[in-house]
């Protein structure tokens, strides 16, 4: 069963800009009412995530019924940490951004599995 609803998301197209916009938007503002800055490169990062995970984008397990938020957290805080931001912006990324990061220990970006690392 999961391995057809993958199969199926695979084939969804990518979301088109003005729904990207949308999304990244409200992420701004959330954000902000937590009193974190999302970094113009974090912003870059996870617009070039999600248009490389297009099941990630359709899966239906977040609340914006659009992004994977385990595996959209994982990737996030990871790429953070190998950017080297501060600890400060780290600690509110992990608080600000929804879900848990990754599943068991893992999450994807696009065919590949990838270790959750340490923080």
């Amino acid at each position: 069963m999961t391995l057809k609803k993958t199969l199926y998301a695979l084939e969804s197209p990518l979301p088109k800009e003005g729904k990207l916009q949308r999304f990244i938007t409200k992420y701004q503002q959330q954000a902000q009412k937590r009193k974190c800055s999302l970094k113009p490169s974090l912003i870059a990062e996870l617009l070039s995530y999600i248009k490389r995970n297009p099941v990630a984008f359709n899966a239906s397990v977040a609340p914006e019924k659009n992004l994977c938020p385990h595996c959209a957290k994982a990737h996030l805080l990871s790429w953070a940490q190998k950017e080297q931001f501060p600890a400060e912006e780290i600690r509110c990324l992990q608080k600000f951004l929804p879900g848990s990061s990754g599943h068991d220990g893992y999450y994807l970006d696009g065919e590949m599995l990838h270790k959750v690392p340490t923080m």
